[in-house]
C-alpha cells in the first residue's frame, strides 16, 4: 500500500471542495464505507411551514370607517357606524370600536342615536350588542345610561340587565335591567327601581320600588 502523499496530487478542501486524488487505491471494503457516507453539501430542506397559532387567529378582515344599514317593509330600521370593525370569520360576530347606531322608524329623523366605546354586530341576524359607556339619546332629550345594551330586530327591543339611569327631564330613575323601544316611549324596569322625580313646584320626590315597573312617554 502507497501512502498518502501531502504534496501535489493529494486530496484537499474536504468533501464540498475539488478533490485531487494520490496514486493509492483502497480495498473494497472501505469503498463500501465511503459509498455509505453522505456527500450532500447544502443545508437540509425544511418542510413548507404550517398554520402557526398567531396565524390562525388573525382576524379575517379589518375595516376602518365600518358601514351598515338595516330596512323592514316599513323602510330603514338604523344605520350602524364604527370607527373600526373587526371580522374574525364566518358564523362569528364583527367586533366593533366606537360604534353609533342611529335608529328609525321608516322616517326621515332618527328615533334616537345610541354610542358605545365597543360592540358588536351579528350581519346575519342584525342583532346588536353594545358595550363600555352605552348612552341612547332622543329627540326629547332623553337619556338612557348603561354598560351593556342589546338590540334584538325580531322583538324590535333594546334590553339591558345591567344597571342604568334614565332621565327624562327634571326626572331620573334608577334600577337594575330595563327594556324599551329604540325611541324609549314605552319602557319597562325589571327591578331595584328608585325614582326622583319633581312636582310643579320643583321639589324633588323620591320612590323606591323593589318589584318591576312599567312606563310610557
Amino acid at each position: 500500500m502507497r501512502r498518502r502523499s501531502n504534496g501535489p496530487g493529494s486530496m484537499t478542501g474536504g468533501w464540498c471542495g475539488t478533490p485531487r486524488w494520490t496514486r493509492w487505491r483502497p480495498g473494497p471494503a472501505i469503498v463500501l464505507a465511503m459509498l455509505l457516507v453522505p456527500v450532500g453539501c447544502g443545508k437540509k430542506a425544511e418542510p413548507p411551514a404550517g398554520p402557526t397559532e398567531d396565524t390562525e387567529k388573525a382576524p379575517r378582515q379589518v375595516i376602518d370607517g365600518f358601514t351598515l344599514r338595516a330596512t323592514s317593509v316599513k323602510g330603514l330600521l338604523w344605520v350602524l357606524q364604527a370607527k373600526r370593525a373587526v371580522s374574525p370569520g364566518a358564523g362569528v360576530p364583527t367586533q366593533l370600536d366606537s360604534m353609533v347606531v342611529r335608529f328609525y322608524d321608516g322616517e326621515e329623523l332618527p328615533r334616537s342615536v345610541l354610542t358605545s366605546r365597543h360592540g358588536e354586530v351579528d350581519e346575519k341576524t342584525k342583532a346588536l350588542v353594545a358595550r363600555d359607556s352605552v348612552v341612547v339619546l332622543t329627540p326629547r332629550a332623553e337619556r338612557l345610561e348603561t354598560e351593556m345594551l342589546r338590540w334584538e330586530p325580531k322583538d324590535e327591543r333594546i334590553t339591558t340587565e345591567s344597571y342604568f339611569r334614565f332621565t327624562r327631564g327634571g326626572d331620573v330613575m334608577t334600577g337594575i335591567g330595563f327594556e324599551a323601544d329604540p325611541g324609549l316611549e314605552r319602557y319597562t324596569v325589571l327591578h331595584s327601581v328608585r325614582a326622583e322625580v319633581r312636582d310643579e313646584d320643583d321639589a324633588r320626590i323620591r320612590e323606591e320600588i323593589d318589584g318591576p315597573g312599567t312606563g310610557k312617554h
